[in-house]
C-alpha cells in the first residue's frame, strides 16, 4: 500500500516542512463553526452570505428600513 503512495510521501519530505496546511485547516474550521451557527437560516442564500462575511471579514450590509430585522434593531436601541 505505501509502494502505491510513495511519490506522494517523498514530496512531502523534498518540501522540507516549507509548506502547510495551517490556513486551509483554518478557513475549515471556521466554514463549520459557521455553519452549525447558521442552523436556523431558512435558505442557502443567507448561509452563504454569512459564509462569505466571516471567511473574508467583510462588514455587515446596511439593512432595509423596512425589514423586520431592522425593526427589532431599532426596538433594541432604543428600549431601557
Amino acid at each position: 500500500m505505501l509502494r502505491n503512495h510513495r511519490d506522494l510521501i517523498l514530496n512531502w519530505f523534498r518540501a522540507k516542512g516549507r509548506l502547510s496546511s495551517g490556513v486551509v485547516e483554518g478557513f475549515n474550521t471556521k466554514a463549520k463553526l459557521t455553519t452549525r451557527k447558521a442552523f436556523g437560516f431558512r435558505t442557502y442564500h443567507t448561509l452563504e452570505v454569512a459564509l462569505y462575511h466571516t471567511l473574508g471579514a467583510l462588514p455587515e450590509p446596511a439593512w432595509e428600513t423596512g425589514s423586520p430585522i431592522s425593526r427589532l434593531r431599532a426596538r433594541a436601541v432604543t428600549s431601557p
